[in-house]
């Protein structure tokens, strides 16, 4: 019984974490879009081609090395793994710089991390809790579709206008 009470009390903060994960899993996205479209085969010629493919080598690799460490980081915080914690802060310490959109999110994946409720969800014992707990679920609300639906919107529009213009 005391599981199931504190994992009661900590559903709606571990909801949220899962959440930053779907974010830094949508946000793996991005790179590697950008990584496909680098790799692409494409018309090119004339003396500039040696100085253009080096260049083209190494975007592609920062891209597939962004992608590669977004998509971890959406793995630990959709799994709740405690190594998450450190790994994503500087992460998101780096985010804080995308002045304004990037800062509130950021600011918030900190405050969601390291705040009472966060240390205990990404605690190393809490996934035992989440397993002797099987039957305690978190119940959606309409608030949380529609808030889905916004964002998979925006970044679907984003995205397009990204391969499309």
């Amino acid at each position: 019984m005391e599981a199931a009470a504190v994992r009661e009390a900590h559903l709606g903060h571990e909801r949220q974490l899962k959440a930053v994960g779907l974010l830094f899993g949508l946000a793996a996205v991005l790179p590697l879009l950008i990584f496909v479209a680098l790799v692409l085969p494409h018309d090119s010629g004339g003396p500039v081609v040696a100085r253009q493919t080096a260049g083209v080598v190494a975007a592609s690799a920062i891209a597939l090395c962004a992608a590669s460490v977004l998509g971890a980081l959406a793995f630990g915080y959709r799994t709740l793994a405690p190594w998450v914690k450190f790994v994503g802060t500087p992460v998101s310490m780096i985010g804080l710089l995308a002045f304004p959109f990037g800062t509130l999110v950021n600011a918030y994946v900190l405050y969601l991390v390291w705040c009472a409720k966060g240390r205990r969800v990404m605690a190393p014992d809490y996934a035992e809790i989440i397993r002797a707990t099987p039957l305690v679920r978190y119940k959606s609300s309409v608030g949380d579709f529609i808030a889905l639906a916004v964002l998979v919107l925006l970044f679907a529009g984003f995205a397009a206008s990204l391969l499309f213009f």
